[in-house]
């Protein structure tokens, strides 16, 4: 049995040791709430978080224009015709089924050695997401960073003319756009890079009375030809081949 020193009672031991207690559950929860506090999952926080004060260290989408060694081999070997001019405003679909339509548009033109209009989609229907061609259209940055596509664009293919809009092709005289399915070029035999330029040409010349200023003409410098791309579901990977393909996926 403990023997108490002289003039202590068991009421001061209570009494400090609930004292002691109490200190010690102040000094725990005290320090938790710190750490909460700082936590950025915690919602309760009072504190701006990092990621907050800080938001393009957290940005999953902030990184460098893409700059491909691939695409610029491609284009740099590629004769470029300023008269030869593509559109790809009928961009339908999910986000991702937009993003392959348009990286087909941006492929076909670099063959083709054409201009490129910047491309627009369409939205779906907001209560029925399987309705897609509702013929309401948007710009490219609805979805897609604008800035960043050019900027890819021009770093990777700069010989690749880039327009706002059709109408800013000032000082040509233009038709209204031919629809093209580029795949229909070759409908049955696998699509190659070094084949669809010419067929393309091919058949471009057999319409070319649409195309030029008069019907003798056999060049295509008297007026601008105006190429509506029509988007399927066919990928081009095979076109341009893997590492460009990876690149220009990059480059949205």
């Amino acid at each position: 049995m403990i023997q108490l020193p002289r003039g202590v009672r068991r009421i001061h031991i209570a009494l400090v040791s609930w004292l002691l207690i109490a200190v010690w559950i102040w000094l725990a929860f005290d320090q938790l709430y710190y750490f909460l506090d700082r936590t950025p999952w915690n919602i309760f926080s009072s504190e701006p978080h990092s990621f907050l004060r800080n938001p393009t260290t957290s940005d999953a989408f902030d990184f460098a224009p893409i700059e491909s060694e691939a695409i610029k081999s491609i284009c740099a070997d590629t004769e470029w015709k300023e008269n030869i001019v593509f559109t790809c405003n009928d961009s339908v679909g999910g986000i991702g089924n937009i993003r392959n339509s348009i990286l087909n548009c941006v492929r076909y033109s670099i063959l083709a050695g054409g201009s490129l209009v910047e491309p627009k989609i369409v939205l779906r229907n907001e209560s029925d997401t399987a309705a897609i061609r509702t013929g309401i259209g948007a710009e490219f940055e609805y979805m897609f960073d604008r800035q960043h596509f050019r900027e890819s664009l021009m770093l990777s293919c700069p010989g690749l003319r880039l327009y706002d809009t059709v109408e800013d092709i000032k000082g040509k005289t233009f038709h209204e756009p031919i629809a093209l399915h580029p795949e229909s070029l070759a409908p049955d035999e696998k699509l190659e890079p070094e084949k669809w330029r010419g067929l393309f040409y091919n058949w471009l010349g057999n319409i070319s009375v649409i195309c030029l200023t008069t019907l003798w003409s056999s060049n295509l410098r008297d007026r601008t030809c105006h190429i509506l791309y029509t988007p399927t579901a066919m990928a081009l990977r095979r076109v341009l081949g893997r590492s460009s393909n990876s690149a220009l996926t990059s480059a949205f």
